[in-house]
């Protein structure tokens, strides 16, 4: 019986873990990551090669980034997938996702 419980509320934490969304978390921007830019990393933690590009350009990563941070005041998209397609976000102005796999971004201009 109590190995029952046991599996139930491991699987329960385990469907809890895998439906909780990501989302961006607000934090100061990275120091080489220019105010009015949406800078992509071929890292995590916001670290490695950057890309920077501007709100209105729909920006496609090659190598994909590992780490994005919105330095806009607008919302950003990243999309997941290479066709880029499948759509992720928005991260907030001022915040960004540190440990994530993106192919795109775009954000208003």
């Amino acid at each position: 019986m109590k190995l029952r419980v046991w599996a139930l509320c491991a699987a329960s934490a385990l469907v809890m873990l895998i439906s909780t969304p990501v989302t961006a978390q607000a934090e100061a921007a990275p120091s080489n990551c220019p105010s009015g830019y949406i800078c992509g990393y071929d890292w995590k933690d916001y670290t490695g090669n950057r890309v920077v590009s501007r709100p209105g350009e729909f920006h496609r990563y090659d190598p994909p980034a590992f780490s994005v941070y919105n330095n806009t005041p607008n919302s950003v998209w990243i999309y997941t997938d290479e066709a880029c397609t499948q759509q992720e976000g928005p991260i907030p102005p001022d915040s960004g996702l540190s440990n994530t796999y993106a192919y795109c971004a775009w954000a208003p201009a």
